[in-house]
């Protein structure tokens, strides 16, 4: 974790990965974006926002501040 930079990234990726658990159990990411706005190494914390599409949903304006 260590190593992710501040950038946006497509989805899916290696490491980076959205699931949407809707009422027909999960959906996987067709392709979306993530953008790492800020990574805290020493707070361990990473924040940042999302948006991505499955087969049958569309996900818009997701947003993250998890610790780790």
């Amino acid at each position: 974790t260590a190593n992710v930079e501040p950038g946006e990234y497509t989805l899916p990726r290696t490491g980076f990965g959205a699931k949407y658990q809707g009422v027909n159990g999960p959906e996987t990411t067709a392709g979306g974006l993530l953008n790492i706005l800020e990574h805290d190494t020493t707070a361990k914390t990473i924040k940042g926002t999302f948006s991505f599409i499955t087969n049958r949903t569309e996900i818009t304006e997701g947003q993250f501040d998890v610790a780790y």
